[in-house]
C-alpha cells in the first residue's frame, strides 16, 4: 500500500498521485499535507489517499478526509495514531476535531 497526502481542493477533485511524494503509513501521508499549509493558523482541510496494489495490474484507491482547527490540532492526531475512517469520494465521512464539514 502507499500513500498521499493533500490538501482538500473540493468536490470533485482530481488529486495527481502519479509523480506525488508516497508515504508507508496514512499518519506520515497526513502530517505532510499539513505542511502544506506551512505556518497558518486557520483551519485545515486534507485529504490522504491509500493505493492499494491488486493481483489483476490495476490499482484501488480508497480516501480518508480530514478536518483540524490547527496544525497542532492534526500533528497530535497523527502522533497518537488515532483511528482513521477511509470513505469514497462521494460519502466525505470526515475525521478530525473541526466539524465545519459535517
Amino acid at each position: 500500500m502507499r500513500y498521499y497526502g493533500f490538501k482538500y481542493e473540493g468536490l470533485p477533485a482530481n488529486y495527481q498521485i502519479k509523480n506525488a511524494p508516497t508515504y508507508d503509513t496514512p499518519y506520515e501521508a497526513l502530517v505532510a499535507a499539513n505542511k502544506k499549509w506551512k505556518s497558518s493558523s486557520d483551519m485545515r482541510l486534507l485529504v490522504v489517499i491509500r493505493e492499494c496494489d491488486s493481483d489483476d495490474a490495476t490499482a484501488s484507491e480508497t480516501i480518508a478526509f480530514f478536518q483540524f482547527t490547527d496544525a497542532q490540532s492534526c500533528s497530535e492526531f497523527a502522533n497518537r495514531l488515532c483511528e482513521i475512517i477511509w470513505s469514497s469520494p462521494d460519502e466525505q465521512r470526515w475525521n478530525g476535531n473541526a466539524t465545519i464539514m459535517g
